[in-house]
């Protein structure tokens, strides 16, 4: 990826960051905008609004899952388009809570099929690419100083992944995540510990 970027200040309660980048992904190339609106109308709350564009399809860890036998395929990159709002809100030791909405489309998704291999006596996945998947949804994240050191991180995601051809839900993909975490700071040492569960 290629970005260039800015800053800049529209009022003291409010900055856009803005920019053009290109990326290179599995022999495809994009080159997109993006913006982040933030407004701050009075402490401690925040509001946000936001474009982006990015690449995907190169997650291991996606594609070939360990919980089952995937055939191998030839792998494409996708492509997302993402708009998100949302507001925080900060208290005065420094926890945050926010709430975001998202709209998020993607060509050339991954949707992942069962099949039955008689020769190999077991189910078998592989995966086809979706003209254009959306996902619609809902985020609701909080972080939260324990003492002075430790802090608490916790977002969860409801969505609706769907084909935008057929209509129908896209399979294996979540309609909810949760994401936990801990983290712990003394002076240059930082450690952190997330978990995350799909449903």
């Amino acid at each position: 990826v290629i970005d260039l970027g800015a800053d800049y200040e529209v009022s003291e309660k409010a900055g856009l960051m803005f920019g053009y980048k290109s990326m290179n992904l599995l022999d495809e190339t994009r080159n997109a905008p993006y913006f982040k609106f933030n407004y701050r109308w009075q402490k401690p709350w925040q509001f946000f609004f936001a474009y982006d564009e990015a690449m995907g399809n190169d997650s291991i860890e996606q594609i070939f899952m360990p919980a089952r036998y995937v055939v191998a395929a030839p792998l494409e990159a996708s492509h997302l388009k993402t708009w998100k709002g949302g507001v925080n809100y900060r208290t005065d030791k420094g926890d945050t809570l926010s709430v975001e909405v998202f709209s998020q489309t993607e060509n050339d998704a991954i949707e992942f099929l069962d099949n039955y291999d008689p020769g190999k006596a077991m189910l078998t996945s592989t995966f086809q690419f979706l003209n254009e998947a959306k996902r619609k949804g809902t985020t609701l994240k909080g972080s939260f100083k324990l003492e002075n050191n430790f802090r608490f991180n916790i977002a969860t995601t409801y969505q609706t992944p769907e084909d935008s051809t057929t209509g129908r839900r896209i399979s294996y993909e979540p309609e909810r995540i949760l994401d936990v975490g801990v983290n712990y700071t003394e002076g240059k040492f930082m450690f952190d510990f997330t978990r995350r569960a799909e449903f």
